[in-house]
């Protein structure tokens, strides 16, 4: 389901980490990679399940700076 996603809209990032506790900083390692290896990409937003993200307040600071 996530690479179908993935496939029609191009916005995540897969990459083989197992999921567990003890790999988030491997996880964290991955998107940073990803995103210093792609300069289009001005922003970045990282989110995991147990989060929310306020995205009033991101369109209001994106709109600030």
């Amino acid at each position: 389901m996530v690479l179908t996603e993935h496939s029609v809209f191009g916005e995540l990032l897969v990459d083989r980490v197992e999921e567990s506790y003890h790999n988030l900083t491997l996880k964290t390692l991955a998107l940073l990679r990803h995103f210093v290896r792609n300069e289009e990409e001005e922003y970045l937003l990282k989110a995991d399940d147990d989060s929310y993200v306020g995205i009033g307040k991101w369109i209001f600071f994106k709109k600030k700076h």
